[in-house]
Parts: C-alpha cells; structure tokens; sequence
C-alpha cells in the first residue's frame, strides 16, 4: 500500500546559540518525548508520524549547518552523542534521523554551491530528508540500475528501490542513479509526480522506519539537484562515509544503552535469585552483579570508540586530506564492531537475568535484540574485521564497498 498521511508545517526551535551542553539536553529532552509510546509503536508498528514532528520542531535537524545559518555547527562527537541518545529511546525515530543528518552532511560537502542556499533553507525550516538506496536483495553492493536520461530537454529519474529509510516520512530524499555511465546523486521532492512509497517495510525490528519500496516512474529532476558521486582523491568519500557510519554505531550504543536500562530496572523490581543462589534478592545475587558489571563496562568501552571515531572525524574534516579520512574510517570500524557486540549482548544479557517471567509478551523486551540485529545487517560486521586486518597485515586502506560505499545502504 501507499502512504496518504501528509507531514504538517512546523517551526523549528532555532539552535545557534546553544552550546554543546544545552544540544544534548535538548536531545534528552526530546527523548523522553520519544519514549513514551515507544514499545506499543513497536509492537502494533504504529507509524511513527507524531515523533518525527517533535524531532522536526526540536530543531535538531539543523545541528550541522554553521551558526551563520541558525544550525549549532555540532562536531562528529556531539552528533553522535545525540544519536545515541535517540536511539536509546526510539531505535526507529534514530534511523530516520540518521538518514537525515547524513543528506546534511552530503547536501554541506557536496551540492552545487548555486543550490546549497535553497536546501540550508529548507533544513533550516524543518524539513526532513530521507534516502533511497538499495535497490534488492539479489544485486551486488553498491550496484546502482536506476537511471537518469536527458530527454527533450529534461532529466527523467527512473527506478525501483527496495527499502528506503525516512522517504514515507520526508519533504526530500535522494538516490544514487547512472546517466551516461557515471553515478549521481538526485535530490527530489518526495511528493512528487512519478514518486510512489509503498509501506511495505516488514522488519522484525526498527518496525517504524517506514523502510518501504520506491518506484520511480519518468521523475522530472531539476538539473541542479544532481550531484557527483565520484571521489575527488581527497578523501570526500571516506568522510562522507565515516559520517553515516559513526551515526550507525551511534544507534548500536542507543539501543544497548536502552537494554542495560531495562534489565536494571526489571532485576531491581521484579526478578528472582536464580536457583541455587543463596541470595535473599536478584540485585544480591553473585553472578547477577558480576553480569551487569561485565556489560556495564562493554558500556563504557563501545562509548569511547564511538567518540575516538566521531573525533578523528572532526579532524579529517577539518584537514580535508585522504589519510586522515582513511584513519577516521579505521577508527569507524573498531567502534561498529564494538558498539554491535555490546547492543545485541545487553540484550541478551537481559533475559538471562531477568529470568522466565522477562520473556513475557507484555514487557515487549524482545525489541532491543530485534532492534540491534535488524540495524545492523545494514553494515555487515564482518568487513569490518576485514578491513581491519588488510590494513595492518598488509597495509591497505579501505575498500569503499566492503566497508559502506557513501550512502549506498544506510538507509
């Protein structure tokens, strides 16, 4: 089926004079708002329309634009922080943000310098973007068959997508297609002639992504919303890769984060002594406590690597050089391999600590694994390692396809 809802028109809370501080409380706040509701949209896949207006009106879309244009210019670190605080509360709500944020970035780093005011515009009013990338199950990553042709006079998208992350939900979004044998990214309106958005995302987690298909039918695309998508030798691609990337270990954290949360709070307020302790309460009990103790320094490790990456990003932004985007994407990997082991072991851990009675239907605590293994099959671990170990047995850098071509499959 198609979606029919329509977003409403909204006035973002402006950002420029926040500090650091004040954008991760306004995040907090932002995710208590989130979380109400939170397992109930999961468990009934309730569309999360009404979120996404509060995240539209909190502002935070806009955290990467400079002050100069009422953004709060946030470094990698506090972008990530954000995310994780998000994805703690609604894993979903923090995907769609994700996809946003990354067309920011692509929209800062690589738009036409004559159409950039126009998109900063509509950033800066609340609209949201959303991607289309994949394109099914049994193609090649990376491989991209939607196509643009300049046809009396127009450039005409055609195409079908199989998930896109954040388009049912968009004002814009954009697609990786080929004219005349090269790779471009398109930007459109989503509400648009020859757009269709299927909701038919069936997902056993982060269920309200909306990651329906797109088809795109003879799509009019005005020729200023048509980007390169080659590298330019100067490391644009590992930056703009390492940003989604970041974000994706940002949601990995989220989601254990809010999994450690619900495991103390259920072994303090409803679970047992296992049997054959001789603790008189859960939160006595030997093993229980050396439980959380492990997880909760898997915690705090999988957050260290989160912002070493986030700050070795900063850096390669500023120094626009390829090494330092190549080091920046090593630094992506050690924190998405971490941050993917703590999530889909606290939740894990969560049952087992938490006994028979935490496998209930009514505390809905199966999410945080559903959650954490459906993210995470968008960026396959296990290049990770491998990437990891080319570079130091033999000293090359990362493949663009193995680690996450930018904005291939980050929906």
């Amino acid at each position: 089926m198609t979606y029919t809802q329509s977003v409403q028109a909204t006035e973002p809370v402006p950002l420029a004079d926040d500090s650091p501080a004040r954008i991760l409380e306004r995040a907090r706040r932002l995710a208590e708002e989130l979380r109400k509701g939170e397992s109930e949209r999961d468990r009934h896949r309730i569309l999360a329309w009404e979120p996404l207006q509060a995240f539209r009106q909190s502002g935070l879309g806009a955290l990467q634009l400079p002050r100069e244009h009422a953004g709060a210019d946030v470094s990698m670190a506090t972008l990530a922080e954000v995310t994780a605080i998000l994805a703690e509360a609604d894993a979903s709500v923090a995907q769609v943000a994700l996809v946003h944020w990354s067309a920011v970035g692509l929209i800062l780093h690589s738009a036409l310098p004559a159409r950039r005011p126009f998109f900063i515009e509509r950033i800066q009013q609340g609209d949201l973007f959303g991607n289309a990338s994949a394109e099914g199950p049994k193609h090649v990553a990376g491989f991209v068959q939607s196509s643009l042709r300049h046809e009396h006079g127009r450039y005409l998208l055609n195409g079908e997508k199989f998930y896109a992350t954040g388009v049912q939900y968009s004002d814009w979004f954009y697609v990786p297609a080929v004219f005349a044998d090269e790779r471009r990214f398109v930007f459109l309106p989503t509400r648009t002639t020859g757009v269709t958005v299927f909701d038919d995302w069936t997902g056993i987690g982060q269920r309200t992504t909306a990651s329906g298909r797109v088809t795109l039918d003879d799509v009019v695309i005005d020729p200023a919303d048509i980007l390169q998508a080659q590298g330019k030798g100067d490391g644009s691609n590992e930056r703009l890769s390492g940003l989604a990337h970041v974000l994706h270990s940002a949601i990995e954290l989220g989601i254990g984060r809010a999994a450690v949360r619900d495991t103390l709070g259920f072994i303090r307020e409803h679970a047992h002594p296992p049997r054959g302790s001789n603790a008189q309460a859960a939160t006595e009990d030997f093993f229980t406590i050396r439980a959380v103790g492990e997880i909760t320094l898997l915690d705090e490790i999988a957050e260290a690597l989160v912002q070493r990456a986030a700050a070795q990003l900063d850096l390669a932004y500023a120094e626009l050089t390829e090494h330092a985007a190549v080091d920046a994407l090593h630094k992506v990997c050690h924190a998405k391999i971490v941050t993917e082991q703590f999530a889909l072991t606290a939740a894990q851990r969560l049952f087992e600590l938490g006994g028979t009675h935490s496998a209930l239907e009514e505390h809905n605590f199966s999410r945080h694994w559903r959650n954490s293994r459906t993210h995470s099959l968008h960026d396959g671990t296990r290049w990770k390692y491998f990437t990891l170990g080319n570079r130091v047995l033999n000293g090359k850098k990362p493949d663009p396809f193995t680690l996450g071509y930018p904005f291939t499959d980050i929906g």
